[in-house]
This record gives C-alpha cells, sequence and structure tokens, in this order.
C-alpha cells in the first residue's frame, strides 16, 4: 500500500508489523481508499494536527472537533489498495521533524489501553462518524485474524464507493445549483439592456432561451451607422457575424445592388459557419439609419454549445429565406 511521501512512507524495515485495518488505541490515519493505525509518541491530539503537513491538516481541520473528542484524523492521499501487512517508519514531511515514532516490538506498549494523548474509541462519536469510519475499526483485538483484515478492507471499499457515489452525486447538484444561479443572474442583467426586448422580437433569436439570449448580449457588441455609411467593405478579413436590429443595408457587387439586409437578419455569417480565415465578399452599405449586433468568432469560445446550436439554426433559417427569394428574383427575370 503506497501513500503519499509528504504525508509518511511505509516500509518493510520496519520491526512491528500491524494488519491493516486495525485500531491501537483510538488514534486512526485515513485517507480516500483506506484507513491505517496512528501511534503518537505523547502527542496530543492538538499538537499532531499542528504539525501534519498543510495538505493533510487541511483536509482534518473539516472534522477538528471530532479529532479533540473522538480521537480520529482522517486525512486524504493517493493509495493503492494491498492486502499485505503494513509497517510504520517515522515520517519526514518537507525536512520537518518526524511527528511519530516507530512502534518497537519490545516498545512494551499495552495494545489494549490507551496511547498518551490519545481518545479511546467513542461510542457516541461512532454515531456521527460516516459508516467508512466505523466499518473499519475492529472492536476486539482478538479479531483482528488475517481473514478478518481481508473482509474489513472489501467492506472499506464498499463502503468508500458507496461515499464516493454520494459524493458525486451532491457535487453534480451542486454544480447544477451554481450552473443554475449564473444563468439567473445573467438574465436578470440582461433584462436591464435596452436592446433585450428587442432582441426578443426579432425572428432571428425567437426560438433562443432566456439564459441564450443573455448569453448574445453578453458577448455581442451594438453598432449603429447612419445612411450611405459601410458596414463591411469587400476584401476585409471576415473575423465577425452580424444581425440587422434596426433599418436595412444593401449588398453591393461591382457598384451593383445584388442583395438587401433587413431588420433580424443575419449577414457574413460564414466566418462563424466555414471557422476558416475568409473575407467579405462584397460591401454592406446602410441605406438606411441602421442598428446592428456584432459578434466576433474569437468570443464565441466563451457561449454554451446550446447557445452555439441556436446561431447555427438561426443561420439556417436566414439561408433557407435568401434562397427562397433568389428563386423568385430568378423566376421574375425569366419571365418579364
Amino acid at each position: 500500500m503506497l501513500l503519499n511521501q509528504d504525508i509518511f512512507e511505509l516500509t518493510e524495515k520496519g520491526k512491528h508489523e500491524v494488519s491493516a485495518g486495525m485500531q491501537p488505541g483510538g488514534g486512526i490515519v485515513g485517507d480516500a481508499r483506506f484507513i491505517l493505525p496512528l501511534f503518537v509518541n505523547g502527542l496530543t491530539l492538538g499538537e499532531v494536527v499542528e504539525k501534519l503537513p498543510s495538505s493533510v491538516r487541511a483536509c482534518c481541520m473539516a472534522t477538528v472537533n471530532n479529532l479533540l473528542t473522538g480521537g480520529y484524523i482522517v486525512a486524504h492521499a493517493e493509495t493503492e489498495l494491498s492486502l499485505q501487512p503494513l509497517t510504520w517508519v517515522s515520517p519526514t514531511p518537507s525536512g520537518d521533524e518526524p511527528i511519530l515514532t516507530v512502534v518497537e516490538e519490545d516498545a512494551g506498549l499495552d495494545f489494549t489501553g490507551r496511547f498518551p494523548g490519545v481518545n479511546p474509541k467513542n461510542p457516541e462519536l461512532d454515531k456521527r462518524l460516516p459508516p467508512v469510519v466505523v466499518n473499519s475499526l475492529d472492536e476486539e483485538i482478538e479479531s483482528r485474524s488475517e481473514q478478518r483484515a481481508i473482509e474489513k478492507i472489501k467492506q472499506f471499499e464498499q463502503d468508500m464507493n458507496n461515499t464516493f457515489a454520494q459524493i458525486t452525486e451532491h457535487e453534480i447538484l451542486l454544480a447544477e445549483q451554481e450552473k443554475l444561479s449564473r444563468q439567473q443572474a445573467m438574465v436578470e442583467s440582461a433584462r436591464l439592456s435596452p436592446i433585450y426586448e428587442n432582441l426578443r422580437e426579432l425572428v432571428f433569436f425567437k426560438d433562443f432561451s432566456d439564459a441564450e439570449l443573455a448569453e448574445v448580449l453578453h458577448v455581442g457588441v451594438w453598432r449603429e451607422r447612419k445612411e450611405q455609411d459601410f458596414l463591411l467593405h469587400e476584401g476585409d478579413s471576415a473575423k465577425s457575424f452580424y444581425v440587422m436590429l434596426r433599418g436595412f443595408a444593401g449588398v453591393v457587387k461591382r457598384e451593383r445592388l445584388i442583395g438587401l439586409i433587413r431588420s433580424g437578419e443575419s449577414f457574413s455569417e460564414f466566418s462563424f459557419l466555414l471557422g476558416d480565415e475568409e473575407t467579405h465578399h462584397a460591401d454592406v452599405i446602410a441605406r438606411s439609419h441602421v442598428e446592428f449586433m456584432e459578434f466576433s468568432t474569437d468570443k464565441l469560445g466563451n457561449i454554451s454549445l446550446e447557445t452555439r446550436f441556436q446561431f447555427a439554426a438561426a443561420f439556417s433559417r436566414c439561408q433557407t429565406r435568401h434562397l427562397v427569394c433568389a428563386d423568385e428574383q430568378i423566376v421574375n427575370l425569366l419571365t418579364h
């Protein structure tokens, strides 16, 4: 069984071997996979906590009351599970003096009694401890056989799996609650924007949820131009796409008007759809006072996948309408 070296180390060179899961005297050090015995050399539990490495102490402080009243120290470290007997050696974390001493075979310690500064097992405290801790302890020393140790290991692994499942479920729930809280705060902030209702009325954003529309406002930049101003120049790099909010603009190629962009329509969306370094293939010139939103493709990496899908769906609807209009224009040209 190998644990984080900045906490302690185990070796086969020691003289006193103990089976995994034993709890002589009531003091234990545990980790995320296993619980091991702790032999304290005349230290109170408070002193032990103070001398622990910061990485371990941080885990212990959450249960400091249990430490002082029940004699339990529960720390976390990466481990590999093993059924072999374990041997204690004095730890030397970060070069500090050891806080534990090797328990020699001839140390003369009475395992049925209590070690200096370590409280015996507290039945009342056991009621408040999780099963993963309580089930790792033996009541009677006589019951600490090899077979019993193996059974304890299996029980402990099952308890830990159950504990991790509960923790994972709880963390997922907290993450969802935090996400909803952030979204709600973003929506409330977005509704204060003077253009929020304008976006909500546009057909382009008709399927966007409140949270998705809040993201739109967060990454978009409001622009306005007066009549005859250029919105885009042919040949310029296309690093953004746009959605017209008010007014309309003309698409001009070789000084000929080849299309119109109206309120609620997008333009220059190929920079988003293709993801390549595109250039504008025509000029876009305001035919009235216009207001529009600019969305930099660089910022779109910060929005959710749901919002990106909504943009793609809106582009598809917009392009479909453009194709229908183009077909009608071709028919009109052929019949007149």
